[in-house]
């Protein structure tokens, strides 16, 4: 639902980050989430975050949260990819 003319935004790690920084500045106006999500998909298109994302920010930004960095999360990291497993599959190839 992009403006004629317009290519969204990238999506993915870095536009994430990209929306949570324009929620914040949507939500330091006064705008509501829903108000919010609006404006995100019309920049956004297809990539922009959920409604739920949105009200789980605006959350977190009137909890005095002010940051919109990831928390930090346990378990396995996000990619498997390590040397050693290189050199394993290298030698079963």
């Amino acid at each position: 639902m992009a403006s004629a003319g317009f290519e969204p935004a990238n999506s993915g790690t870095k536009g994430q980050h990209e929306q949570r920084i324009n929620m914040k500045f949507c939500f330091k106006l006064q705008k509501s989430a829903k108000e919010t999500h609006k404006v995100l998909k019309l920049v956004y298109g297809d990539a922009a975050v959920t409604m739920k994302m949105v009200y789980k920010w605006f959350e977190q930004f009137c909890n005095c949260c002010e940051s919109v960095e990831d928390e930090e999360r346990s378990g396995c990291p996000s990619t498997s990819k390590t040397q050693e497993n290189v050199e394993t599959v290298s030698e079963m190839i």
